[in-house]
């Protein structure tokens, strides 16, 4: 474990930094009225994606795999979305053929 975190700081930068950067980042975003209105899956995301973007800032900026990790948080989020409105439009489909 001792080498794994030694080589985690040496990539990413401390781990207090990294915190400091992603709580005020989480911070920003949970004071908003929008976060609350979104599921917990988007919220995720969205947090994953601060984790990602606080290490790139404090220290891997020469380290293109969170900018992949990124993409992957983003396209779960998306694939979500556009899941649960073919969902919603299949409903609103099924509704109106019963409606004829």
């Amino acid at each position: 474990i001792t080498d794994t975190l030694s080589d985690r700081e040496k990539k990413y930068g401390s781990f207090a930094a990294n915190a400091h950067i992603a709580q005020r980042l989480k911070f920003a975003a949970r004071s908003t009225n929008g976060w609350y209105n979104m599921p917990e899956t988007q919220r995720e995301a969205i947090e994953m994606i601060f984790h990602k973007i606080a290490r790139q800032i404090n220290g891997a900026k020469d380290y293109p795999d969170n900018f992949h990790d990124i993409a992957g948080y983003a396209m779960l989020a998306e694939q979500e979305i556009l899941s649960q409105l073919r969902e919603k439009s299949e409903g609103e489909t099924d509704i109106l053929a019963n409606l004829r």
